[in-house]
Order: structure tokens, then C-alpha cells, then sequence
């Protein structure tokens, strides 16, 4: 599987959506208007993501797909993306990654690292004089402010994949991360 960001040119191309909503695709996301699988849908799209690599009908709702795509960066979507590129080693995470997905998508206070996962990876929804709106650690990784979505991409999802979460290891990144 690869991942791209969301452009006119996938228009005409079978994806998986995760985390989004986009034409000529199968949707593995909570937004308005999916058309996520019943059997794997729940209430943000990491957990989605999460039920379709734990299920054994996995190959056939993907329909053997293998460009993965998502619209927009944030919390939800880097996960999502990750866990559905990763597969099976992700669902050992899914008590780290639910929460993250939450704190980002709904402002929600699980557990203090899924909050602190989520400021790392996609900033505060609140701008503030030292808080750029764009991504902290693709900040921090590329050693300069961030506002491609697909640039922010392509830094942090290596990241999660080098670290398997984020979310377990925020004390790495919350200092340097909060200081740029």
C-alpha cells in the first residue's frame, strides 16, 4: 500500500479515503456523507482504520485497492493513513491511538498522552503568539514552518512509523516541539 495526498489527478483512480471524504473511492472515515462499511464503523477514523486491519474480510472491503488517500492533515487523519499503511502491527497501538484521533478530532481528554500525541502532531486548534497553526513535528523534522499538507505528510508519517506512536514516546518531542 502507498499513501498520496488527495488531488484532482486521483479523481479518476481507486483509493481507499480515509479520514475524508473523496470521489471514486471506498470510505474508511466518520465524516458527513461516508459510506464506511457497517461492519467497520465507529465514531473517528483511526478506530475505523483500526477495525479494517483486524478484519478478517479486510481484502475484501479494500477490493484488493492499494492507494490510500486522505483530503487534509491532522491527528486523525496522519493515524488513520498510518494504521491502514501499517496493517496488523497497528492494532497492538489502538489504546494510544484512539485517544490521540480523539483529542485532535474532537478536542477530547482521554488519556494526557493521546492529548499531548496530538498537539505533537497537528499543533493547537487555538492560534496562539508562540503556536503557528501548522504541524509541530513537521516543524521541528524539517527545521522550518509547515503549510503543504502533503509535505507535513510525507515528514511525520515516517516519524510514527519509527517510533510506533507518538503517543508513547511524546516526551521526545513536546519540548523541542512546543519551542519552535
Amino acid at each position: 500500500m502507498r499513501f498520496e495526498l488527495y488531488h484532482a489527478g486521483l479523481d479518476n483512480v481507486p483509493k481507499l479515503s480515509v479520514d475524508g471524504t473523496v470521489s471514486n473511492s471506498i470510505h474508511f472515515s466518520h465524516w458527513e456523507g461516508n459510506q464506511t462499511p457497517d461492519e467497520v464503523r465507529a465514531d473517528i477514523s483511526t478506530e475505523i482504520a483500526l477495525n479494517l486491519v483486524a478484519s478478517p474480510n479486510k481484502q475484501e472491503l479494500t477490493q484488493g485497492i492499494e492507494l490510500v488517500t486522505n483530503n487534509h492533515f491532522d491527528t486523525d487523519g496522519v493515524l488513520s493513513v498510518w494504521t491502514v499503511l501499517t496493517g496488523e502491527r497497528a492494532r497492538d497501538l489502538r489504546e494510544q491511538l484512539i485517544p490521540a484521533a480523539e483529542a485532535g478530532d474532537f478536542s477530547e481528554f482521554s488519556t494526557e498522552n493521546g492529548v499531548r500525541a496530538s498537539i505533537v502532531i497537528q499543533g493547537s486548534d487555538q492560534a496562539s503568539p508562540n503556536n503557528e497553526t501548522g504541524s509541530p513535528l513537521a516543524a521541528y523534522l524539517a527545521g522550518k514552518e509547515i503549510s503543504d499538507d502533503a509535505e507535513a505528510y510525507e515528514l511525520v508519517l515516517p516519524e510514527v512509523e519509527l517510533r510506533p506512536i507518538i503517543a508513547s514516546q511524546t516526551e521526545v518531542y513536546a519540548t523541542p516541539c512546543m519551542m519552535l
